[in-house]
């Protein structure tokens, strides 16, 4: 469910009645923040006293979203079923009311964005990714190693965790 604290975490408080069964979430500094449940989608502007649910935006399921600037939200969601559905970046630019789709290639399964344009993607066993037209195309760096987490904190610099040597 969807919990807000206003004291540091001590004490939570249930705020979007209904909100079960959710992935994800992002905040800004500036009170906007959306979740992303099980076909649940919701969002708020007054740091989470208030939340709209809004409609599911298709046939594909969002599993993560993650505010850039602006009103775009970029995330990831997959239609289909396993093993076999298809991945998918998708983009609002309206706040999350609305979503494009773009198809992934199969060597990217998570990312992480800078900006509208520039972001690095990874599979654990193809390694890392990147792209420089907001994830129409994407270019392979070849790793000596599995990925299976990393951080960036700019499109140069970061982390990666690995669990095995390629």
């Amino acid at each position: 469910a969807i919990l807000v604290t206003t004291d540091g975490g001590i004490t939570w408080e249930e705020k979007a009645e209904g909100s079960y069964y959710m992935f994800n979430g992002e905040v800004t500094s500036d009170g906007r923040g959306w979740a992303i449940g099980q076909w649940e989608y919701w969002r708020t502007f007054d740091f989470g006293q208030t939340w709209d649910n809004i409609e599911y935006p298709g046939l594909f399921e969002i599993y993560n979203v993650q505010f850039i600037h602006a009103s775009l939200l970029i995330g990831r969601s997959f239609t289909g079923l396993q093993p076999n559905g298809t991945y998918h970046l998708v983009k609002s630019r309206d706040n999350g009311l609305t979503w494009e789709k773009i198809n992934l290639p199969s060597f990217v399964r998570e990312w992480v964005f800078f900006d509208a344009n520039n972001g690095y993607g990874y599979r654990e066993d193809f390694g890392m990714s990147r792209t420089t037209d907001g994830g129409l195309t994407w270019t392979k760096i070849i790793l000596p190693f599995y990925v299976s987490a990393y951080t960036f904190y700019d499109f140069s610099s970061g982390w990666f965790i690995t669990l095995r040597m390629a």
